[in-house]
């Protein structure tokens, strides 16, 4: 029993602070001004309608082109590409 009392002495001021202090810590968590960022405001992203990609999209073959390619050798990527079927073909 004795080791019960000198527990809850020294445990009683952290009690006291942590009720003392719970109505603050709520107030803080509740209002959403103080937790919501409002600047800088997100950009609108269209999605892509039929097979067009979304508006925020990095294309990296369109079908005709290799221009967001590198080649692992520097420069641009020297593949084939054929148009008609919208396909690359790596070079031997």
């Amino acid at each position: 029993m004795r080791h019960f009392h000198l527990l809850s002495r020294a445990f009683a001021p952290l009690c006291y602070f942590f009720f003392a202090a719970l109505p603050f810590i709520q107030a803080q968590i509740t209002d959403p001004k103080a937790t919501e960022v409002w600047q800088p405001e997100p950009r609108i992203i269209t999605p892509g309608t039929g097979t067009q990609p979304p508006s925020d999209a990095i294309v990296l073959f369109d079908g005709k082109n290799l221009d967001q390619w590198l080649s692992a050798k520097g420069g641009t990527a020297q593949w084939d590409i054929n148009a008609a079927e919208g396909s690359v073909t790596v070079k031997p």
